[in-house]
């Protein structure tokens, strides 16, 4: 709580004290959120990042990456929106009014049956094609449905009163699966279960859990739509839980201390990771469908997908060995960084379309994610430690170096610092035991929709 704190103090501080520039995004720390891949059958090399200053995407496996702002996609502020990939190419985005999906990022297509409803999650069915759609209200029900690949929503049958529906995923038999959590913060955040046979109404089936503990839905056995499993969050940490009965009894079969941020799962459920933001935890394996789990490497993630054999991470950049994306092809061992935020090209290529405000906003936002001086013919090292806030630049060989290397206005320096300073607490933050704010999302299973404040 005293790190939290300290955090806020120097965010507003410095953000006071160089007001002519916006230091943060919307004003948060830039920072990655969740990654979705599509599904089998579509573009292997579609990724889509959700972050909190927009959407970045790279349709070539991360080798290049462009940008989409908030206010093409229909929303701005602190909203965090579920995401998800249909076969088709299109990217859901789920807003605080509504549903809309993107093909390009230039154009926005709206779902008119879910306009004004907050969409607090997103999952698309094993045959790529069909949407789960989660939407709750604090002064109103809560909404279970799927929109078919033709268009047509249907609602699931099911009352969910005082919650807000978390999680969500449908079985290839059209099972479907969802969690949520109460509404009223002065409640116990006791994790409920509900779930629903193809065409039947959605039933609470009772947790064999703490009072104090949330459950998140992460995953159904491909080929039993009774094995189910989630993660569930207490005070004392994140637990791996497995159910071969539709959540009637739970088996734990990994606990650590910290949240475990990510999940992700091959196609056919054999091999699964979970990831945590504390690099001490770092990222666990399993190669038996969750049976056991072996730590895989000590890499602080935030989030996690897999596509085959290859494995996504997102992280925070702006901390000693961080990155945005990342992946790995030795099952979790090492990461090869892809994107720190400041290798997004800019923003996407539109003619027309609300896409198109984007490349006026673009100048300004890379300012934010990249603020280091960049001197007369100096250019930052790769290799530079920005865990320390006096690091200095050093001039690229490819360059003369003429320039003072470090030399600055003052006003340049103050994002700099920010990130530098904020990105050292964060990982203090994300060190916490016992810290359950960051927000959880749905596409790798990892801890996230909607406002900044759940842990999936």
């Amino acid at each position: 709580m005293r790190t939290r704190f300290w955090l806020v103090v120097l965010a507003v501080t410095l953000t006071t004290l160089y007001p002519g520039r916006r230091a943060l995004a919307n004003g948060r720390f830039p920072s990655a959120q969740q990654l979705a891949l599509s599904p089998p059958g579509g573009d292997p090399n579609l990724v889509v990042l959700r972050t909190t200053f927009g959407i970045v995407v790279s349709r070539d496996a991360g080798k290049s990456w462009s940008w989409i702002c908030e206010r093409a996609l229909g929303f701005t502020g602190e909203w965090d929106p579920p995401l998800a990939v249909t076969k088709d190419g299109r990217i859901w985005v789920g807003l605080s009014d509504g549903l809309r999906s993107t093909r390009d990022g230039c154009g926005t297509e709206e779902v008119m049956a879910l306009r004004g409803s907050p969409i607090s999650d997103l999952a698309v069915d094993p045959a790529g094609e069909n949407l789960l759609v989660l939407s709750s209200k604090v002064d109103g029900p809560a909404t279970v449905a799927i929109l078919r690949k033709n268009g047509a929503l249907e609602k699931v049958a099911g009352s969910f009163p005082g919650l807000e529906l978390r999680t969500g995923d449908i079985a290839a038999s059209g099972k479907i699966y969802v969690t949520g959590v109460p509404f009223d913060a002065s409640a116990k955040p006791r994790g409920h279960l509900f779930v629903a046979g193809r065409g039947r109404p959605l039933v609470e089936v009772k947790l064999d859990l703490p009072d104090d503990a949330m459950a998140y839905l992460s995953a159904i056995d491909p080929k039993n739509d009774q094995r189910i499993v989630l993660r569930t969050l207490a005070p004392n940490g994140t637990d791996v839980v497995i159910s071969d009965d539709g959540g009637k009894t739970l088996k734990h079969v990994l606990h650590v201390g910290t949240l475990l941020f990510g999940f992700a799962k091959s196609v056919d459920g054999k091999i699964m990771y979970v990831g945590s933001g504390d690099p001490n935890d770092g990222v666990w394996e399993s190669r038996d469908a969750g049976a056991t789990w072996t730590q895989a490497s000590k890499t602080s993630v935030r989030c996690l997908a897999l596509s085959g054999d290859l494995l996504y991470a997102c992280s925070t950049p702006y901390r000693p060995g961080g990155f945005a994306v990342a992946s790995s092809t030795d099952h979790a061992r090492t990461f090869t960084p892809l994107n720190s935020f400041k290798d997004i090209a800019g923003a996407v290529a539109c003619d027309g379309g609300e896409g198109a405000a984007c490349r006026a906003l673009w100048p300004e936002q890379k300012r934010i994610l990249d603020p280091a001086p960049r001197d007369a013919g100096a250019t930052l090292d790769a290799s530079i430690d920005t865990s320390d806030a006096g690091a200095t630049s050093r001039a690229s060989s490819k360059t003369c170096g003429c320039g003072l290397v470090g030399a600055h206005d003052a006003d340049d320096f103050a994002p700099g610092l920010v990130l530098v300073l904020l990105g050292a607490l964060i990982a203090r933050v994300d060190r916490k035991r016992t810290s359950f704010e960051p927000s959880m999302n749905h596409a790798s299973r990892g801890i996230g929709a909607g406002r900044d404040r759940r842990a999936r």
